[in-house]
């Protein structure tokens, strides 16, 4: 890729941070910028280390399954930059005033107007810059764009940007992973990211969704992907976590059944479980987690995330697809956010923990 197709992509990368969830549409399937196109019915599996739910379930039962996407991961971080900047400003700031009084007591006055306006006038990029692009990546958006795998009908659910509603069939979508950012244990600046698009009969993309979360690994995204084909191809029994003897230290079942959902459906998330979410995204071992706290990284992001949030809408699906995603009455293999009362992850052992059995409620 040559250097100007290299510039392109990060802006058009850049735009689509920015406006959380909006893609570039209207174009063929080989300028998506894809590392690797998936084939939905090739990638069954019952194997429990091919599957990994990385925390972005929402919902799961016998009709359907139900996701967030990219932006709903990384809400938060806008606001954090513009927090991170203006302690950056605060401190330029009582650097320049600190200076100036310095300075009267040997130059006068004439300095110190000097200094100040200096100051002042510098300072204006730290604050300006990220206002901009932070303010407009995390606040007055949907708090996420959500989309559903329905097994039943076989269609696929998404919402876009502005808030309209499509359904495609699960056959026709055209599933692809990309790239966007450095490649990082951070999922702030990696981006590998699994992405569906509808197609029309020109072959021009013509809606694209996000799904799941960003992640560092390119093999991550497709297990993702696993998860998701095996439950429309297989059924959601795989899924399903009910406790067994040895899941409590197995990590990689636990990982690769629903043991964890994102409470927020139909509602805002509240601010302890956005306190949760930014721990649950913070990768790396105990060390890096205590620098994250005492760099300001984990608090600064905490508080972002709850701004964002306080300040986005809830969507709601139309009564159209609800009508289409009808759960039944005897299905046992309903699966929301009270299941994160039975599997905690906890943040200093950097691992998932089995608090009670699931689905009877006992303690172990």
């Amino acid at each position: 890729m040559n250097l100007k197709a290299r510039l392109i992509r990060q802006l058009i990368n850049i735009n689509n941070r920015i406006n959380s969830g909006q893609y570039i549409t209207k174009v063929k399937r080989e300028d998506l910028f894809a590392t690797k196109f998936l084939n939905q019915n090739g990638y069954n599996s019952g194997l429990d280390q091919d599957r990994w739910n990385y925390f972005s379930v929402i919902k799961m039962n016998n009709t359907y399954l139900e996701m967030s996407d990219p932006s709903y991961a990384t809400r938060g971080f806008g606001n954090m930059l513009i927090a991170y900047c203006l302690l950056v400003w605060a401190s330029f700031i009582a650097y320049f005033f600190w200076e100036s009084i310095l300075s009267y007591s040997i130059y006068g006055s004439r300095v110190i107007t000097g200094f100040l306006y200096a100051s002042i006038l510098c300072s204006l990029f730290f604050v300006l810059a990220p206002l901009c692009l932070g303010f407009s990546f995390d606040n007055y958006h949907y708090t996420h764009y959500p989309i559903r795998f329905n097994r039943k009908n076989r269609k696929v659910y998404f919402m876009d940007k502005g808030g309209q509603f499509y359904s495609e069939s699960w056959e026709k979508v055209l599933f692809y992973i990309t790239k966007e950012g450095s490649e990082r244990w951070d999922d702030m600046s990696a981006s590998y990211e699994l992405r569906a698009a509808i197609v029309d009969e020109q072959g021009l993309i013509q809606h694209i969704a996000g799904i799941g979360a960003p992640v560092p690994k390119e093999f991550l995204v497709e297990a993702q992907f696993r998860m998701i084909t095996t439950y429309m191809n297989i059924g959601p029994e795989l899924l399903y976590p009910e406790y067994k003897e040895d899941m409590e230290y197995n990590e990689t079942e636990l990982m690769a059944r629903v043991t964890f959902c994102n409470d927020i459906d139909g509602k805002k998330e509240s601010p302890a479980f956005s306190r949760y979410r930014v721990n649950m995204r913070n990768y790396g071992g105990r060390l890096w987690h205590l620098v994250s706290w005492i760099g300001l990284r984990v608090p600064l992001l905490m508080i972002g995330r709850i701004i964002g949030m306080k300040t986005c809408t809830v969507p709601v699906w139309p009564e159209w697809i609800e009508a289409e995603n009808k759960i039944a009455k005897n299905d046992k293999y309903i699966v929301d956010a009270s299941i994160n009362e039975y599997y905690h992850y906890n943040v200093w052992k950097r691992k998932v923990e089995v608090i009670k059995k699931f689905p009877n409620g006992e303690p172990l």
